[in-house]
C-alpha cells in the first residue's frame, strides 16, 4: 500500500515537472509584446519599445523577464525612460487562491529623464493615468480619446 502511494506521488511530481517544462517551452510570451506596447500607448500616449524577447520561467518562482525597454517622452520625441532589463517573480501558491504576490522585482540599468514643465507637471500623466494635452497634440498622430474621460455632454449625443 505504501509503495503504491509513493509511486503515485512520484508520478504526480513527474507530471507536474513535465507540465511546467511544456508551459515554458510551448507558451510564447512574445506574442503579448504588441498588446503590451499598444496598452501603454493607449493609457499614457507614450511609445513603449521592447527591444528583444520576453522570457518566462517557472523555477524557483513564476517569473517574466523584460529585455532592454524604452518609453518615449509625452510628446513622442526622445526617451523619458530606458531600462537595461527588468523582471518580476511571483509566488505560486497564492495564485491558486486568486492572489498575486510579487516576491522579486528586478530593475537593471535605469536611465530616467525628468523634465518639469512650466505648468509644474513632469511625469504626472503616468501617475494619474491621464493622457496630457501635449501627448495628444503630436503632429502626424491621431488624438487619443478615452471613453471614460469624455464629458457627459459628449457621451449623450
Amino acid at each position: 500500500m505504501i509503495k503504491k502511494l509513493f509511486l503515485a506521488l512520484v508520478i504526480l511530481v513527474l507530471l507536474v515537472i513535465v507540465a511546467a517544462i511544456a508551459v515554458v517551452m510551448l507558451v510564447d510570451v512574445n506574442r503579448f509584446k504588441p498588446q503590451i506596447e499598444a496598452a501603454v500607448a493607449e493609457q499614457t500616449g507614450r511609445k513603449l519599445t521592447i527591444d528583444g524577447d520576453l522570457s518566462l520561467s517557472l523555477y524557483p518562482r513564476l517569473a517574466i523577464a523584460l529585455p532592454k525597454t524604452t518609453l518615449s517622452e509625452a510628446d513622442g520625441k526622445g526617451e523619458a525612460l530606458q531600462i537595461g532589463g527588468a523582471g518580476v517573480g511571483v509566488a505560486l501558491l497564492p495564485l491558486f487562491s486568486g492572489n498575486l504576490q510579487a516576491e522579486v522585482v528586478r530593475l537593471e540599468g535605469l536611465r530616467l529623464k525628468l523634465v518639469r514643465f512650466k505648468d509644474g507637471t513632469s511625469f504626472d500623466d503616468l501617475i494619474k493615468g491621464e493622457v496630457p494635452t501635449r501627448a495628444r497634440a503630436v503632429p502626424g498622430r491621431a488624438a487619443l480619446v478615452r471613453p471614460w474621460a469624455r464629458s457627459a455632454s459628449a457621451g449623450s449625443n
